[in-house]
């Protein structure tokens, strides 16, 4: 039931983008400030083109942030397998998943209340 909406609403995306594609085919032309060249193109190959471009640009402006996220990830975690050593509790070296053990965790104490604001914000 839910595969067979899955696919009803992809097929109901397609037409739109279909559709849209086939009212903007005029051609237009475009040239950038500075440069003597001018493409012409349909319209939409343009708007795809400049959506993909951005969203190129937006996915490298969130890389750094990524990276600096997972390394405080892994600081934290072996912070947290030493701070177990050191209470007794499972050895700092363990052989498990720490993914795995850290969703069962999670999973323990699973009735917790949320910050109101996200970390950072």
């Amino acid at each position: 039931m839910i595969r067979s909406l899955q696919w009803l609403l992809r097929a109901l995306f397609f037409l739109i983008v279909l559709g849209f594609a086939l009212a903007n085919a005029d051609i237009v032309q475009v040239q950038f400030v500075g440069f003597d060249t001018v493409w012409r193109a349909p319209l939409v190959v343009f708007l795809v083109g400049f959506f993909a471009a951005g969203m190129i640009v937006g996915l490298l402006a969130l890389t750094p942030k990524l990276f600096s996220q997972r390394r405080e990830i892994d600081k934290l975690n072996k912070a947290l397998s030493k701070q177990k050593a050191a209470e007794g509790g499972a050895p700092a070296a363990s052989k498990t998943d720490p993914q795995k053990e850290r969703r069962s965790e999670l999973d323990a104490s699973l009735p917790v209340a949320l910050p109101d604001k996200p970390h950072g914000v």
